[in-house]
């Protein structure tokens, strides 16, 4: 099932990508306000989203050893979605998906989908190009949690000005999530420990 992810946009209305494994958000506003005659004063922001019953990847790999094909479909799902985030996309009709930095990648923030692939989830601390202050700098440059922070955030050299530090910390902690489902992983019918190469 693919879906349609809106990302509100403060200054150009509402945009819409299609997406896999990143979270499906639907944006109530202004746009819908014809449909059930409201007034401006009266429109209320209301995010919904889809309802995933298996919950987080960390809950799931706290009760549950899993084989090989799941470790990769998870590890691939993953990655995918980590791509898709960092990817700066360029539509035939002008729509423009910026570059995301998602800066509070783990397990926790991980959703498992019926099919057992996982989607991202939680864009509370993202940034994009767009966000960077007139200095150059993303406000609280030292956000997320600390056992996925990458060295240079934890020590303060990351390059805050640029966004492309963030998407590096990214796949660092990215890489975090890799060894967690790794190790739950039941290799060859044995509980070992293993890397699953993707």
């Amino acid at each position: 099932m693919t879906f349609i992810i809106f990302m509100h946009n403060y200054n150009f209305g509402i945009i819409h990508f299609k997406r896999e494994h990143v979270v499906g958000c639907v944006w109530i506003c202004q746009c819908l306000r014809s449909l059930f005659s409201i007034t401006v004063h009266d429109v209320e922001l209301w995010l919904v989203f889809e309802y995933h019953p298996r919950g987080s990847l960390y809950n799931y790999l706290s009760n549950h050893i899993i084989s090989s094909k799941e470790c990769h479909t998870f590890l691939s799902s993953i990655a995918d979605g980590v791509s898709y985030l960092h990817s700066h996309i360029q539509t035939a009709v002008n729509l423009t998906k910026s570059t995301i930095a998602h800066r509070d990648l783990k397990s926790d923030n991980i959703l498992i989908k019926d099919d057992m692939s996982c989607c991202i989830s939680d864009f509370g601390m993202s940034v994009k190009e767009t966000d960077f202050t007139s200095e150059g700098e993303v406000p609280d440059h030292a956000v997320g949690t600390r056992r996925y922070l990458a060295p240079e955030i934890l020590s303060g050299t990351i390059k805050k000005w640029m966004l492309y530090s963030y998407v590096m910390a990214d796949v660092y902690s990215l890489a975090l999530v890799m060894w967690e489902v790794t190790r739950r992983c039941n290799w060859r019918g044995k509980e070992e420990h293993v890397i699953f190469m993707v």
